[in-house]
């Protein structure tokens, strides 16, 4: 038999090199991806604060001046004031030199009689007090706001309509300052009142502030809440007692005399304030802004109520730890203004 010649096997074959090849692609591939996601991310939150922003464009600050007194005041108060309205003028900021330790309450007002009272509950609620004047309803700019918020119609260029459009402003122009402020923090917190409140006769000065700071951690992940209601409907069951005896409530309902938002809710409550669908005539509904508010108690969430269970001294159905005192201070929307 022929002899077969021996032969070596044919060499292992190295795949180091593919592996690392197969590596590096792979590593590519996944930057890749990454880079995608956030630039798709970032098209979206783009977009969504585009979005946003183009909602809370017909909300912008009427032009005007400000006055405040020396920040070494502790309370110092920042005042906006309409009379002086100039074509080019623009208001600065509330929130310019704020103390973010601190909790802070905006008080709607033109009288100062008026405010230095409701400066008194602030004070015993623990809150730097600001007041802010709102645009005269007599003022060529609430019209023209009018005019343009009715589409031209004149039907509603009553004195009362006027004045129930300037509250509504005012209250729009606050969050939006709220809302603009990039050094407040969004889970921050910031009061609204009107200048008729007192603080109901039942609570001392430590329990009001003890309330409060406990109403705030109840009503976090809300982000809303009232100091006072009136004629509380649809109110859920649960009730939660935020220092004995005082309790809090989920409900929907009107009055804005006193309410509190974080900065993060404020930017949703403008972006919802011209979409929510108020009953019968929609024209008159949604000036008024404490029906817009109780609609969206009504159709969005119930919103908690500090005090629930503490009805008002003056008033039937109305119920919370701060109410509306209107036997001193009658409503300057329903009848003629009282002098200061």
């Amino acid at each position: 038999m022929a002899k077969v010649a021996e032969t070596s096997p044919p060499p292992a074959m190295n795949f180091n090199i593919p592996v690392k090849v197969t590596m590096l692609v792979q590593v590519i591939v996944c930057f890749g991806i990454i880079a995608s996601t956030v630039s798709i991310t970032r098209s979206v939150v783009q977009s969504n604060v585009a979005k946003l922003n183009a909602n809370l464009g017909h909300l912008h600050r009427p032009s005007g001046q400000v006055k405040s007194n020396p920040a070494s005041a502790p309370n110092s108060t920042a005042v906006i004031s309409n009379s002086t309205l100039t074509a080019n003028a623009t208001v600065p900021s509330h929130t310019e030199e704020l103390d973010y330790t601190k909790l802070h309450g905006y008080i709607i007002s033109n009288k100062e009689r008026r405010y230095n009272s409701s400066k008194v509950v602030l004070d015993k609620l623990g809150l730097v007090s600001h007041q802010h004047v709102p645009l005269s309803y007599k003022s060529d700019a609430i019209r023209k706001a009018m005019e343009d918020f009715h589409v031209g119609n004149q039907r509603y260029l009553t004195d009362r309509y006027k004045k129930v459009f300037s509250n509504r402003m005012a209250f729009a122009h606050l969050f939006q300052d709220f809302f603009d402020d990039p050094k407040a923090a969004p889970a921050s917190w910031r009061f609204f009142f009107e200048d008729d409140v007192a603080l109901h006769p039942s609570l001392t000065k430590a329990l009001a502030q003890k309330v409060l700071a406990r109403g705030l951690e109840v009503a976090a992940g809300d982000g809303i809440l009232y100091l006072g209601i009136c004629g509380p409907n649809r109110c859920e069951k649960k009730t939660v007692v935020l220092s004995s005896p005082v309790e809090a409530m989920r409900c929907a309902g009107a009055c804005t005399h006193a309410f509190g938002l974080t900065k993060w809710k404020t930017g949703g409550l403008l972006a919802y304030m011209d979409k929510l669908k108020t009953p019968n005539n929609v024209n008159v509904s949604v000036m008024y802004f404490d029906q817009l508010l109780r609609t969206y108690g009504e159709q969005v969430h119930r919103i908690w109520v500090l005090g629930s269970n503490l009805k008002s001294p003056q008033m039937n159905n109305h119920y919370g730890l701060v109410y509306q005192d209107r036997t001193n201070y009658p409503s300057v929307i329903m009848s003629k203004e009282p002098k200061q």
